[in-house]
């Protein structure tokens, strides 16, 4: 495309936008992990004490 020229290409740009989202969606599933079942325990006894968390608490 050359400067001043109105045309747009839609169908370029959403394939760039579609191919963008979908890296988004794949940085966030690798990056982003449920903690695990001690982390939750820790951040428990963190805030509320360790006695708080006993060993027969469940998360559902």
């Amino acid at each position: 495309m050359a400067y001043g020229n109105p045309q747009f290409r839609w169908f370029r740009g959403f394939l760039f936008g579609d191919v963008l989202a979908a890296l988004g969606a794949l940085v966030v599933k690798t990056k982003c992990k449920a903690p695990t079942m001690e982390q939750m325990k820790a951040a428990v006894a963190k805030v509320h004490g360790p006695d708080a968390v006993s060993s027969h608490t469940t998360v559902s």
